[in-house]
C-alpha cells in the first residue's frame, strides 16, 4: 500500500486522494477553504520540490522553500512533508460593521501590531473554536491602524454570518498572502477590473497608487448584476473627481436581469450618477474602452470564470502575462461565486 510521509509518520494513501484529504483523514489538522488552489489555506512544506501545479500562484520565497497547496497535490506524487503550517497567526476582533448594500458589509477588524501587509493582499480569517477558515482581501492601506474587509453575506455562509453579526467578534488572522499589490511604478498605466467584492483588493491597490501620486492613467471597472452591487460608488466617484488620472466605470449586466431590475434605486449609496452604468458584459466593456493594453499593468479580481476570460482577453490585447495579476474568488465548496 502506498504511503505519505508526514513528519515521523507513514500515512496510508486511499486511491487518488489529495494530500489534504489524506492528512485530514488521518487526523492531521490542516486549514482548508476553497479546495481549488486559490485561498492557500492548506499550505504544507515538503522536504523536496512538489509538482508545479501545487505551487501555482505562490510567492517565489514560499515555492523555493518547497511549500505547496495540499489540495492541489495528489498524495501519490507528494514529497515527504516536514511541516503543515508556517503562516504566522494573530488574534483580532471585529471593531465595526457597516452595511454597504443589501448583501455587502464593510467589516473593520483590529490590526495586530505584528501584521505587515500590502494593500490588495488577502488574509485568512479563522473562527476560534471550530477552525473555520476563509480568505478575505484587504481594502485598507498598509499604514492604516485597522484592516478593512468587504464581506458578502451569502446564503448559508458560515463565516460571513459570523463576521457581520456585530462588534467584538473574536478572530484569528493568518497571513498575509497574495501578490495583487501596487507595483510602485508610477509611469505604468493601470487597469483594475472586478466584480462583486472583488472590488476590495482593487480599492486597496487604487488607494496605494493615489497615495504614491501615480502619474499614468488608472482605469477601474466594477461590474455587478444590479445597481445594488456597485456598493462603493460614492467614494469612487469622489476619487475620480479629485484625481484627473483616475477613471471609474460601472457595468450592470446579467443575462437574467431585466433593465428595470438593473436600474432599481440603490438603497445605501446615494451618490449622484455621473453617467448611467453600462448595461453590457464587463469583458465587452473592457474591450470597448481599452482595446490596446501594451505596457499596462492589469489586476483582475472576482468571479473565476470572468477572471480566466479577461486574462486571455487582456493578453491578446497586448498586456504582458507577467503584468497581469489575478485574484479569483471561490466558495468553500469549490463552486464559483462572487464573494
Amino acid at each position: 500500500m502506498s504511503t505519505l510521509r508526514y513528519l515521523d509518520r507513514e500515512l496510508a494513501i486511499c486511491g487518488t486522494e489529495s494530500v489534504l484529504d489524506c492528512l485530514l483523514r488521518h487526523g492531521v489538522p490542516v486549514g482548508s477553504s476553497c479546495r481549488s488552489g486559490v485561498c492557500q489555506s492548506c499550505l504544507v512544506q515538503g522536504a523536496t520540490a512538489a509538482p508545479a501545479a501545487a505551487q501555482k500562484g505562490l510567492k517565489l520565497a514560499l515555492s523555493q522553500r518547497h511549500f505547496f497547496m495540499s489540495c492541489q497535490c495528489p498524495a501519490q506524487e507528494s514529497p515527504a512533508i516536514v511541516e503543515s503550517d508556517q503562516l504566522p497567526t494573530f488574534t483580532s476582533q471585529v471593531l465595526k460593521v457597516t452595511q454597504l448594500s443589501p448583501s455587502v458589509f464593510r467589516v473593520v477588524i483590529q490590526r495586530p501590531l505584528e501584521l505587515q501587509f500590502e494593500s490588495g493582499q488577502f488574509i485568512q480569517l479563522v473562527r476560534p473554536g471550530d477552525g473555520l477558515t476563509r480568505p478575505y482581501s484587504i481594502a485598507s492601506r498598509d499604514y492604516d491602524e485597522f484592516i478593512e474587509l468587504h464581506v458578502a453575506r451569502l446564503a448559508g455562509g458560515q463565516m460571513s454570518d459570523y463576521l457581520t453579526c456585530g462588534e467584538q467578534v473574536k478572530l484569528n488572522v493568518r497571513g498575509p498572502l497574495g501578490e495583487c499589490v501596487y507595483s510602485k511604478s508610477p509611469t505604468e498605466p493601470l487597469l483594475l477590473v472586478g466584480t462583486g467584492t472583488g472590488l476590495a483588493p482593487l480599492l486597496g491597490i487604487l488607494r496605494a497608487a493615489l497615495d504614491a501620486h501615480h502619474q499614468a492613467p488608472i482605469s477601474l471597472i466594477h461590474g455587478a448584476t444590479s445597481l445594488d452591487g456597485l456598493y462603493q460608488r460614492a467614494e469612487l466617484l469622489r476619487l475620480q473627481k479629485a484625481h484627473k488620472q483616475f477613471t471609474y466605470t460601472e457595468s450592470v449586466w446579467s443575462p437574467t436581469t431585466s433593465l428595470a431590475e438593473a436600474s432599481s434605486p440603490h438603497p445605501t449609496d446615494t451618490a449622484p450618477v455621473a453617467a448611467q452604468p453600462h448595461r453590457i458584459d464587463i469583458a465587452q466593456l473592457v474591450r470597448q474602452n481599452l482595446p490596446q493594453l501594451k505596457g499596462h499593468r492589469v489586476y483582475l479580481c472576482g468571479h473565476p470564470d470572468l477572471v480566466r476570460q479577461l486574462k486571455k482577453q487582456c493578453f491578446l490585447a497586448g498586456a504582458s502575462m507577467s503584468m497581469i495579476h489575478s485574484d479569483p474568488f471561490v466558495t468553500a465548496s469549490s463552486t464559483a461565486a462572487v464573494k
